[in-house]
């Protein structure tokens, strides 16, 4: 993996952690005493950053400096993500009928 793309899924990474919190770059730049420009280019991947930085950046988001390299859709070992593995493996051994009827469960829900 090349430096100019570790530092795009570190980015990447970072804001999708960000927006899981629901944070504006703003909020997680004054959490982290970082300006908001400087945030957003390391998220956007046009800046490298100290580790010193990301540590900074993974505690404030409760997540292990790890999690920001990983390269998946999703960083591995994040709770959502075992949940959406948990919930994949179990959907697929459902019939269609019964596929159906979960589907209109979570209609349901997601209109509450």
């Amino acid at each position: 993996m090349t430096k100019s793309k570790t530092v795009e899924i570190i980015g990447k990474n970072i804001r999708y952690f960000r927006h899981e919190k629901d944070w504006t770059i703003d909020q997680l730049s004054e959490k982290c005493a970082l300006s908001p420009s400087y945030m957003g280019l390391i998220e956007r991947g046009k800046r490298e950053t100290s580790i010193s930085a990301l540590d900074k950046i993974s505690g404030v988001l409760s997540i292990s400096i790890m999690d920001l390299f990983f390269t998946g859709k999703l960083p591995k070992g994040h709770e959502k993500v075992k949940l959406l593995e948990e919930l994949q493996v179990k959907l697929k051994q459902m019939s269609t009928k019964k596929l159906k009827s979960m589907a209109r469960i979570i209609d349901e829900v997601n209109v509450i």
